[in-house]
């Protein structure tokens, strides 16, 4: 049995960023996936970056968020794609507008500016405003690439001396004195501490454990187009609908609207 100080369950952007902070320490992560790098929500996720949230708490996150992928690729040594090409948030009918306007009123963090109607068709001519309503800016937001942050993390847990393994699907971690004993697919490893960072997985893993974390897996779906020529500068977003458009480095433009329920289906199409 292979043993180990600190193990992660979990190598999605946030696994492998728990981990990398831990070799930042000079301990010796052992991290295990469970497929392969991206199979979850890091490899289904847009990568919209914001920097404000309607919920005080979690603005503070993504504040901190905000400013620690400013920084990153210099940290990292790796480049992680982040465009600084700003949010355009619209509110197409006066109920939506104001709710928006309420919205952006209540923000404690994040820095954006209301654009008029000829504004934003100064900044943006291929857009269509004629409905607009209410308009933001989010300027120092954006679009990061979310297996790029990952691979930079990967690489740099590595360098510092942190090992990763998969597929090591984690079937259970169950306590053996001091310590926790964790079942994987390729094997059992002892650790001292364990970190779950499994996403929905994670209330299963820690409920054999007596913690009950209120997680429940939300399903969207994404319209992706085949790659054209670049001419989508910012993400933009209709909070009244759920809409997000954006368009990645590669030129495809990318689309989702709202959820389609609880499911642990990731397949759900």
């Amino acid at each position: 049995m292979k043993k180990t100080d600190i193990a992660v369950v979990g190598c999605g952007a946030l696994g492998a960023g728990i981990a990398y902070n831990i070799a930042k320490l000079g301990r010796k992560p052992l991290v295990f996936e469970a497929k392969y790098f991206g199979y979850g929500s890091t490899g289904r996720d847009i990568g919209v970056v914001r920097g404000r949230h309607r919920d005080p708490d979690v603005a503070k996150l993504a504040s901190e968020g905000l400013k620690l992928h400013e920084k990153l690729p210099d940290e990292l040594g790796s480049n992680t794609l982040f465009r600084q090409d700003g949010v355009l948030t619209v509110a197409l009918t006066s109920e939506e507008a104001e709710a928006l306007e309420k919205e952006f009123k209540s923000y404690a963090s994040g820095s954006f500016i209301e654009l008029s109607r000829d504004e934003v068709r100064s900044r943006y001519p291929y857009l269509r405003v004629d409905d607009v309503k209410l308009c933001y800016l989010s300027s120092r937001e954006g679009l990061v690439h979310p297996l790029a942050v990952l691979w930079g993390y990967l690489d740099a847990v590595r360098r510092l001396g942190g090992e990763v393994v998969k597929p090591a699907e984690v079937i259970s971690i169950e306590p053996k004195g001091d310590k926790l004993n964790i079942k994987t697919a390729l094997g059992e490893y002892e650790a001292s501490k364990v970190v779950v960072a499994a996403g929905f997985r994670s209330r299963e893993l820690l409920s054999k454990l007596g913690i009950d974390i209120p997680l429940e897996p939300l399903a969207k779906e994404a319209l992706v187009t085949e790659p054209m020529r670049p001419f989508l500068d910012p993400v933009i977003e209709r909070p009244g609908t759920g809409l997000v458009v954006a368009q990645t480095m590669r030129g495809e433009v990318i689309g989702t609207v709202g959820s389609l329920g609880k499911t642990s289906d990731l397949t759900l199409s």
